[in-house]
């Protein structure tokens, strides 16, 4: 009688261990408290990036959260390496989900997220290739390929004659822009240039566009490409550069220096009294203006799509389906995800802002 005993308490020890396991990540009651996991760059040379897509999160759950919402972070320094590190840390944290703008990372990981079932989505950018990626790998961010298009059409409208391209070749995504924009453009590409993510030295490429008398730059990078426009006044060479919203960033600015050269970057309506709320919470919360408006609002509407899915339900598989169902009205565009489990309605946003 005592070994049956032994067997039937064993038994009901087995079923209350699974049952707190399986509640720690999700049930169907909207009022548990959640944990989520952000992985992106806080320190090294993109640090601003990740830093205001980080804040725009935070915002979100400030404001949709209700109090039921935790964040755990880790820095990935925007590396692989870190990134994997980064989501075996928040794994062991047991959180819900994963947001991170960190590309090649999310890229790198996807068999693993698939295979652990852990929702991972990238929080800044969107593409065919993370639809592509994994069942559980998501895009709630600025559509990577039809960027390129935008880049395309605003550079045709702005008469350049000769034009280069000149990119970050240690990034996908920015692969993704430059192959897009190869195939969508209608003028004349003089040079396509890629370098490495730690490069600071462009005075030999700039010696060739000048000498080819390219007017017009794609430069497709982060904070080290300001290096490019100061180096190119040194050189006294002044074309007109198209960019992305990282040339607002304090790096990219102090890179840059006070050269005179025309630049222009992509970004969208930031005049809705919708954004200008957020700016001021943003203010009020870090005592700052937002750098890259863009990172910020865009890691703002993401975690928005999350929060209003987490709203109907907290089971991991009821929670992944319902994402495919929910619709946000947010500050960069409408976010709603396609069956391939990428948003594409945020590049119809797209304006042209200069550098001041």
């Amino acid at each position: 009688m005592k070994k049956y005993l032994k067997i039937i308490f064993l038994i009901v020890i087995i079923v209350l261990v699974v049952l707190i396991v399986v509640n720690k990540r999700g049930s169907n009651t909207p009022t548990d408290k959640v944990t989520f996991g952000w992985f992106g760059p806080l320190s090294g040379p993109v640090a601003s990036l990740g830093e205001q897509n980080l804040r725009g999160v935070q915002l979100a759950i400030k404001d949709y959260g209700h109090g039921r919402v935790n964040l755990k972070t880790e820095d990935d320094q925007f590396t692989v390496k870190s990134s994997i590190s980064a989501y075996e840390k928040l794994k062991a944290e047991d959180v819900f989900m994963m947001l991170s703008p960190t590309y090649n990372g999310i890229m790198a990981l996807a068999p693993t997220a698939d295979k652990d079932k852990m929702l991972v989505a990238n929080s800044i950018d969107s593409s065919s290739e993370i639809a592509k990626a994994g069942e559980y790998v998501l895009g709630i961010g600025y559509y990577a390929d039809g960027h390129g298009t935008n880049f395309a059409r605003k550079i045709e409208a702005s008469n350049a004659k000769k034009v280069a391209i000149i990119y970050n070749q240690g990034e996908t995504f920015t692969k993704l822009i430059v192959d897009s924009f190869k195939q969508q453009y209608k003028g004349e590409i003089v040079m396509v240039e890629g370098y490495k993510p730690n490069d600071t030295d462009f005075r030999t490429v700039i010696s060739k566009l000048k000498s080819s008398n390219v007017d017009t730059v794609f430069l497709i990078g982060w904070d080290e490409s300001g290096f490019f426009i100061k180096q190119s006044g040194e050189l006294n060479y002044t074309p007109t550069v198209f960019g992305l919203a990282s040339f607002t960033s304090p790096g990219f600015l102090g890179n840059a220096g006070k050269t005179k050269i025309p630049m222009y970057y992509l970004g969208w309506d930031q005049e809705s009294k919708e954004y200008k709320d957020i700016v001021l919470k943003y203010k009020t919360e870090y005592k700052d203006e937002p750098s890259q408006p863009l990172f910020v609002a865009l890691g703002y509407d993401a975690m928005t799509l999350v929060l209003k899915t987490l709203d109907k339900n907290t089971n991991p598989e009821e929670f992944r389906k319902n994402l495919y169902k929910t619709s946000v009205n947010g500050l960069t565009g409408t976010l709603n995800l396609d069956d391939d489990g990428i948003v594409r309605g945020i590049t119809a946003q797209s304006r042209l802002f200069k550098v001041q």
